[in-house]
């Protein structure tokens, strides 16, 4: 199937494959997934494992199906352990894993040979002390040589200096010591807890020492498109529409919330629990009573209709 990109989607993948170790950082919905796939097929021979969270497996699965690899070559691990390790053990051209398997079968990972390594939301791997962030290390690390593609759609920038662990993924010679980094590239500060014998002095990162300046250094191993930059689309709309309940719907409220304030009135101490649940309900109604009735078979109710319109 020959399905054409977008312009933005073909310099993502012009990219990944010029960079061969990069962050894919592309606003939600903008396509990281397919740019992958297209980057990844320029190399037909290649061996890919893909990690992504549990529910990417199957949309992985999908795309890959979608932009032309053949079903056989495609893995998604599941099952039990031993259907696990077949599956691994299968050498297909595609494998697909979520990050508990990574960190479960790492070892198994470990002996297979990648020649592209494929993090999906690498946000996973920000914190350099996880298991699942070292597990990632290994992984990499044992094939040797491989290429890496970190996609995610979360603003990398708001917290600096957690981007050392996904650098440090791509090229860990130059990215070796993570405290030289930190003082290189951020703001730290001193801060004082406790008092006394029990004072004590800690450090804290602030931020970056230059924002654009960072920026400016990352831009070979970092790509980040928003839609506003790369999609014509129009402003986003604010709507608030009120709905008045009537009919059945409010005389259902109305017994459920002044059975609620009767029973309120009458007891000496309010249980939270029960008051809680209470108003839940009297929301639930406020959407539409018939959540409350499970031998319904529709949903009706001022605001169903409303939506509907």
């Amino acid at each position: 199937m020959s399905i054409a990109l977008y312009k933005y989607q073909e310099d993502g993948v012009e990219f990944l494959l010029s960079r061969g170790r990069c962050i894919l950082a592309d606003d939600m919905g903008l396509g990281k997934t397919v740019q992958a796939i297209r980057a990844v097929q320029s190399y037909p021979t290649a061996r890919v494992l893909v990690v992504t969270n549990n529910v990417g497996k199957g949309v992985w699965e999908e795309e890959c199906v979608k932009w032309g690899e053949a079903p056989q070559d495609v893995t998604r691990v599941r099952g039990s352990k031993p259907k696990r390790l077949h599956l691994l053990n299968l050498h297909n051209r595609w494998t697909i894993v979520n990050y508990t398997e990574l960190r479960i079968h790492v070892e198994d990972l470990r002996r297979l040979h990648y020649d592209i390594i494929i993090f999906d939301e690498a946000h996973h791997l920000l914190n350099r002390k996880t298991q699942t962030t070292v597990a990632a290390r290994r992984v990499t690390k044992a094939s040797v040589g491989c290429f890496i593609y970190l996609l995610t759609g979360t603003p990398l920038l708001n917290r600096a200096q957690e981007l050392w662990s996904l650098l440090n993924l791509l090229d860990p010679n130059r990215y070796s010591s993570y405290w030289r980094w930190v003082d290189e590239n951020m703001i730290v500060a001193d801060v004082e807890v406790g008092w006394g014998q029990r004072r004590r002095v800690f450090k804290e990162i602030v931020g970056p020492k230059d924002a654009a300046a960072l920026k400016r250094d990352l831009s070979p191993l970092m790509l980040r498109r928003l839609k506003s930059d790369v999609l014509d689309l129009p402003p986003k709309t604010y709507q608030t529409i009120s709905v008045d309940l009537e009919g059945e719907q409010l005389r259902v409220y109305k017994s459920m919330r002044d059975r609620m304030y009767a029973e309120i009135r009458a007891e000496l101490e309010v249980n939270a629990t029960t008051t809680l649940a209470q108003i839940t309900r009297l929301k639930q109604i406020a959407v539409s009573h018939r959540l409350l009735d499970r031998e319904a078979s529709d949903i009706a109710g001022a605001k169903y209709d409303a939506l509907l319109d």
